[in-house]
């Protein structure tokens, strides 16, 4: 078992330059995966998958022209913990200030498919963490019938955030790259924090465009999350690593679709 790291490091949000895809010659996408969690899976395959990938992806002989896809990956786990990803995230983004995109991974135990999510929620956390809590910082409704904003509302960010990627157009791309084996899209991340973290991150774009965050306003939420299945034997990290890897092709060349210089490229991707 991993050991989790009870505080992420804290930085400044202001050192944080949006991430802005020029497609020149390589992009870089940032990668997390998570802690264990559950004493029936002392291995969390989302991490070990993240652990698994290059630390780029070539071009392929058919899209010579193509950007080569860097890979950063997040160390250590993420801590199954709503304070600590609530924390985690703005250090994070302050700490890689040169991505272009973003994937997480979480574990789904009792799956035997792969799910690409495409959006996620900001309440509705009541599920306990690895420290027995719920989300103290999310909306509710108390006891007395009384709603209590929590951070996120307040921060005006909506109940439903969703990514900035194309869905159809990834899974599409996606499906293409894996036609033997079982990839879904999905549009319920759970209510755990997997679709936690997920809306953490589209919430700090999101307030990052609305000019919230640093000094430059506008860009994209370039987020997405995949949840691979519980198991997690050498044959099933083997696998999930080709899912993540086809994801993150699906993504970067759903993402390049349009623009101008690598239009005729992304058809190929």
């Amino acid at each position: 078992m991993v050991p989790a790291i009870d505080h992420p490091p804290t930085t400044g949000l202001d050192e944080v330059s949006p991430p802005s895809p020029s497609f020149k010659d390589e992009v870089t996408v940032l990668v997390t995966g998570f802690a264990p969690f559950k004493s029936t899976h002392p291995t969390n395959p989302s991490y070990s998958i993240a652990s698994s990938l290059p630390t780029y992806l070539s071009r392929l002989p058919s899209t010579p022209n193509a950007p080569r896809i860097n890979l950063v990956i997040h160390h250590p786990p993420v801590r199954v913990s709503y304070t600590f990803v609530r924390a985690l995230i703005p250090s994070l983004y302050a700490s890689h200030p040169k991505i272009d995109f973003v994937l997480h991974i979480g574990m789904a135990a009792g799956r035997s498919f792969y799910t690409m999510e495409t959006r996620a929620h900001r309440d509705g956390y009541t599920l306990r963490d690895v420290d027995g809590k719920e989300d103290e910082e999310g909306s509710e409704i108390e006891d007395d019938g009384k709603k209590k904003e929590g951070v996120w509302e307040r921060e005006g960010c909506p109940a439903i955030l969703e990514t900035g990627f194309e869905s159809e157009d990834v899974w599409r791309r996606w499906k293409n790259e894996l036609p033997d084996i079982d990839i879904r899209p999905s549009t319920d991340a759970g209510h755990y924090l997997c679709d936690f973290i997920y809306y953490a991150s589209l919430a700090y774009f999101y307030k990052r465009a609305a000019g919230a965050i640093g000094e430059e306003k506008g860009g994209e939420t370039p987020v997405m999350f995949l949840h691979v299945p519980g198991e997690a034997e050498k044959e099933d990290i083997e696998r999930g690593r080709e899912v993540a890897i086809g994801l993150i092709r699906g993504m970067v060349g759903s993402w390049m679709k349009g623009k101008e210089r690598y239009k005729e490229v992304a058809t190929e991707l």
